[in-house]
């Protein structure tokens, strides 16, 4: 559907076209021809190609309703009137979610007059009586009406600021599923009124975390491709209501969006606008709509002919700890497939085993910090300018989840979009609400950093682009996010407000709020301290960016300067002075009875990436197993603590006992430990070396973990 078919400069629309379906606001609303519904569930149609507008009808005459009622304006249930010759008053209501008749019933007429009131519900507005009085209360007697009357209150939605989604499932009730889609009747009422719409859709909820809150995200589907208030670049049938629950703000998806669609760079970015929702006539509140970060020509615009038998296809890969469906893994982080991939099975595998090599072909290159080789596989421009954003934004999920790069066909990888931000710019509480500190060139956040970017960040040749871009674009895009925050805030004030009527949750934890968060109280708090972190981390980071050293300076090598290295100075040179004889010899059949959580399994204990690590819950004692390709003879062995042990100290195991075997059966006590809290460092990618009291030459070892919490490590590794 094209929507600058619908841009009217009046409200307009027929009451019959809201009432005659029983999906309420089921048609589209234009001044050409309704066209036909399409009511059959659709697969996402995420490579649809465009087509041609069709031409357009000649336009029918349509009714402007006097007030621009947008509900159904027949009478909710109203009372029926006796036909028994005596005179009667009936109230009722045009839409029973709007409101109500304070002391209204069906009532004789006399001389004596009793008032009555039209009370709107939450997030509803009064406009008049069907008789045309606008007082919302009125008294009805034989002196004003003749004969037998219904009297209809007639109420409206409520726009205040920002434009209004209503929202009526076809089932009557919320949507309750995440992968299967209803049909529902959608409006969009527009603070301008060249913004008004209607039609059918399909409906479901998203999110991962955020989908056990009682206010909810969901995905929508259109039967057309649309470009809603003109957001995107283009049009597209899915779009997406994020309810920013975890973000008291209700702005940092918004701007981190902004900030990033603002690089040229990064070819796309979703464009968002907040909008307050009603759900089969409740008030839901403020949601933000964007367009969904997927494979379509007006969204992530890869090539991804020929997926059906090729390999060097467009992939779209999301890096989340939550992959289920086309799953791979790299260096210890879980991936997923977004974009197409062949039904028959043998050449998915061969699909997915080509973008797992060549991904790591990648990083690979990266690691050698040879610039030409990097350049071979990645787009410099996208890694630079999503950097540069993450930096500002300081996202807590940076390396956890919801982090999207793409392939091209027969081209480079490209770093991006970004997405989801409830958990930056302050608004987490463990070590990323400060506004300095080094976030995304370091293993900072959860999943112990992105390897995207702390690993590029420790050549001096990616440090002297990202400054150079810096200087080019703080002006222009970063240094105008604090007048934007406070410009959104102020001019949508009462929208804003309006939604913590409706969620009273200041002051609370909805998830990592810092304290300094839940002490503010209004909404104008809340911006305002939004508007002052970024104007402090930009500060900061800009100070930072021109340290005479920056360029050449050591921050622990995607480690924060306060912790990382070893224990101590007897542990440091134990571990130079000996060999690591699990890397030199090889590991193999590493196996455990707990697994880790999502992107955090057992093999990483193994794999050479401090920002890796094991992380698992234990219900009993833990049993770690592996075997060396050959026998090994260690003195010692070394653990690292974990991205975020500082904040977890209780995650070091209390006990743990380690023993080694030349058959795999037949087990000896190489050491014992029972105050492993004592010992073992409150900090971060941090080393502890120590001795095995009863050394001896084994193939086979064998780890068991006591402990009362979580435990963790990033490293294992033993010494000979």
């Amino acid at each position: 559907m094209n929507i600058s078919r619908i841009r009217r400069g009046v409200l307009c629309m027929l009451s019959a076209l809201l009432i005659a379906s029983s999906l309420p606001g089921c048609q589209k609303v234009s001044p050409a021809s309704p066209k036909t519904e399409n009511t059959t569930p659709a697969a996402d149609d995420a490579s649809e190609p465009e087509t041609p507008d069709e031409t357009e009808p000649a336009e029918e005459e349509t009714v402007a309703t006097e007030d621009g009622i947008w509900l159904p304006t027949s009478p909710s249930d109203p009372p029926e009137i006796p036909d028994d010759g005596i005179l009667y008053v009936g109230y009722a209501v045009n839409y029973a979610p709007a409101g109500t008749v304070k002391n209204g019933a069906l009532r004789k007429l006399n001389g004596q007059a009793e008032t009555v009131e039209a009370v709107p519900n939450f997030g509803y507005r009064f406009v008049r009586w069907s008789d045309g009085l606008t007082d919302p209360v009125r008294a009805d007697s034989i002196d004003n009406l003749s004969e037998s009357t219904l009297i209809t209150a007639i109420f409206d939605y409520d726009v205040l600021d920002m434009p209004v989604i209503a929202i009526d499932t076809e089932t009557g009730v919320d949507v309750r599923s995440k992968t299967e889609y209803i049909h529902a009747g959608l409006r969009i009422l527009g603070t301008e009124s060249r913004w008004q719409y209607s039609d059918t859709v399909q409906i479901r909820g998203r999110g991962n975390n955020t989908w056990g809150y009682e206010k909810k995200s969901y995905k929508i589907k259109f039967p057309e491709k649309v470009n809603l208030f003109d957001l995107g670049t283009g049009k597209d049938k899915v779009w997406v209501l994020l309810a920013n629950v975890c973000d008291q703000s209700l702005q940092r998806n918004h701007v981190a969006l902004d900030l990033v669609r603002s690089f040229d760079g990064v070819a796309f970015s979703p464009a968002s606008t907040s909008v307050e929702v009603y759900l089969n006539g409740e008030y839901r509140g403020v949601y933000l709509l964007a367009e969904e970060i997927r494979d379509s020509k007006a969204r992530v615009n890869i090539d991804t002919n020929g997926f059906e038998s090729e390999l060097d296809i467009g992939y779209l890969v999301e890096l989340s700890s939550y992959s289920s469906g086309d799953t791979f893994t790299l260096n210890g982080k879980q991936y997923m497939v977004h974009s197409d991939l062949s039904e028959d099975q043998k050449i998915k595998k061969e699909q997915i085993k080509y973008i797992t090599e060549y991904l790591s072909a990648c990083y690979d290159a990266i690691k050698s910090g040879d610039r030409a080789q990097v350049e071979e596989f990645m787009d410099l421009d996208s890694m630079v300018d999503t950097y540069v954003a993450a930096e500002v934004l300081k996202n807590l999920d940076l390396g956890w989840d919801s982090y999207y790069l793409y392939k091209e066909k027969g081209g480079k990888v490209h770093l991006g979009p970004l997405w989801d931000f409830d958990l930056s710019l302050g608004n987490a509480n463990e070590g990323e609400e400060t506004i300095d500190g080094l976030f995304a060139a370091t293993r900072s956040g959860s999943g112990g950093g992105n390897p995207w970017y702390y690993k590029p960040m420790e050549f001096e040749w990616f440090r002297e682009l990202v400054v150079a871009r810096w200087d080019e674009v703080k002006a222009s895009l970063i240094d105008t996010l604090p007048g934007k925050v406070r410009e959104e805030g102020s001019t949508k004030l009462r929208s804003y407000e309006r939604n913590f009527i409706r969620w009273p949750i200041f002051g609370t934890t909805q998830n990592r709020e810092t304290e300094a968060i839940r002490r503010l109280k209004t909404y104008t708090a809340h911006y305002e301290y939004l508007a002052d972190w970024i104007a402090q981390r930009v500060e900061w980071l800009d100070a930072t960016y021109h340290l005479p050293n920056f360029t050449t300076m050591k921050f622990g090598g995607g480690v924060d300067a306060d912790d990382g290295g070893f224990l101590n100075k007897e542990s440091e040179e134990l571990y130079k002075s000996l060999s690591d004889l699990t890397a030199k010899a090889g590991v193999k059949n590493i196996k455990t009875n707990f697994d880790g959580f999502g992107g955090e399994g057992v093999e990483n204990l193994f794999d050479g990436e401090a920002g890796s690590k094991y992380c698992w819950q234990p219900w009993w004692d833990t049993e770690i197993t592996f075997e060396c390709k050959s026998a090994v003879s260690p003195t010692h062995y070394a653990l690292m603590t974990a991205n975020d042990t500082r904040n977890y100290a209780v995650r070091n195991p209390k006990k743990w006992t380690i023993y080694g075997s030349t058959d795999g059966k037949n087990w000896e006590t190489m050491t014992e430990v029972k105050n492993g809290r004592d010992i073992l460092p409150a900090s971060n990618f941090t080393w502890s070396v120590f001795a095995f009291d009863n050394p001896g030459t084994y193939q086979y070892f064998k780890i068991v973990i006591s402990n009362d919490d979580i435990v963790q490590f990033s490293e294992l590794a033993f010494l000979g």
